[in-house]
This record gives C-alpha cells, sequence and structure tokens, in this order.
C-alpha cells in the first residue's frame, strides 16, 4: 500500500464550478498525483454533493457531505478534514483555488529544511485577478482580469501554469505573512494551534 505524505484538504459551499477546477489541479498538477483529497461538502445545493458523488472514484476523492442547521462554516469544514487527515502534512486549499505545478512539493521542500521539532506553516504566493482593488501585501500578486481570466469559465489554465513556473524560475524569494487562503504543514502542528475558530462560523470566511 502507497504511504502518502500528504494529504490535500478542501471546505465547501455551494462553489462547484470552481471546486471542479482546483480538484483538477491537485490531480493534474500536484507532485504527489495520488494524495489523499478530503472534500467536505457543508449545505450545498447547486449541484456539488450530486457531481461529488458522481466523481469520488475518478478524482480519489474522500467525500463528506454534511447538511445541517448549524454550520461550520469554511474554517470548521478546514477544522474537519484535517481531522480526518491520516498524514504527516496537510495542505489546506480554498474550493476556488488552482494550485500550480509542484506547489505541494515546493511547500514540503520549505518545511523540512526546518528542525523536526519546530512548528512551522508554509504557503503559496497568491496570484489572483484584481477584482478587489486590493492593495499590495507580501506574498500576494494581483493581474488585470483577462490576464489568465476571472472567473472558471475563462480561466486559462495552461498559460497559468507556464507563467507560474517562469515566476518560480525567476523570483527564489520567500516573504514572511500571516495568510488564511491556503496553508501548508505537519498536522501535528495544526492539532497544537488548536485550528480554525469556532467562532468564526458560519461564515464563508477563515482565521488568519
Amino acid at each position: 500500500m502507497e504511504q502518502h505524505k500528504i494529504t490535500t484538504c478542501i471546505s465547501t459551499n455551494n462553489n462547484l464550478d470552481y471546486l471542479k477546477l482546483a480538484i483538477k489541479s491537485v490531480r493534474q498538477n500536484a507532485y504527489y498525483k495520488n494524495m489523499p483529497i478530503i472534500v467536505h461538502a457543508e449545505n450545498c445545493t447547486d449541484g456539488t454533493d450530486e457531481w461529488l458523488n458522481q466523481n469520488k472514484d475518478k478524482y480519489q476523492l474522500d467525500v463528506w457531505i454534511d447538511h445541517n442547521n448549524h454550520p461550520k462554516g469554511i474554517g470548521g469544514g478546514m477544522n474537519f478534514c484535517v481531522d480526518k487527515a491520516e498524514t504527516e502534512f496537510v495542505n489546506i486549499i480554498h474550493s476556488d483555488m488552482w494550485i500550480a505545478p509542484n506547489q505541494d512539493l515546493e511547500l514540503l521542500k520549505i518545511i523540512e529544511r526546518y528542525d523536526k521539532d519546530d512548528r512551522v506553516i508554509a504557503s503559496s504566493y497568491r496570484i489572483q485577478p484584481d477584482i478587489f482593488r486590493d492593495e499590495p501585501r507580501p506574498g500576494t500578486i494581483f493581474h488585470d482580469l483577462d490576464t489568465f481570466g476571472a472567473f472558471h469559465f475563462n480561466f486559462d489554465s495552461d498559460y497559468f501554469d507556464k507563467w507560474a513556473n517562469e515566476f518560480s524560475e525567476m523570483n527564489n524569494i520567500e516573504v514572511r505573512k500571516g495568510g488564511g487562503a491556503g496553508f501548508f504543514c505537519r498536522k501535528r502542528d495544526y492539532v497544537y494551534i488548536g485550528g480554525n475558530d469556532p467562532i468564526f462560523s458560519p461564515a464563508s470566511w477563515d482565521d488568519m
């Protein structure tokens, strides 16, 4: 039986078109292409439940469909997924993310440079369309809406992957940042900090 190092964790709510892209990117671009993927789908009404059940074997998904009157929210959904993970490391991504080639391996390399007793969280550069007109901040790069496409129906994944590879080769730079949108760590350390605080549920926001 294959021994996995990393589990990808995805919490989702009514985000099917983007969830499809996120799952595809893990199976296509992760270095460990056969890693476990745990998906927690909470109170979905957009066809997510049906699609996950129809495609869980195709994409080798560990699917947890949850309908309840007390939503966990995205942060609680992450906690749920991490609790189910059986690997040393977890790679927590949002359901509207597309991971670049070898994202998992590069984050693993960062953490494994530290002593095993150190508690370390790593996250990728976040590349996003400038929808919200946010101010520049460390570790985040904004692009015009038409660079890679701003929506699921016009996202150019081939061009994005090519750009991401070139960016990685030209910019071997790490920045220290606190980012709640996607992070990679040992499951042990996620448990140690207590995961996401339930005070934020049921909102679709996670604490940093």
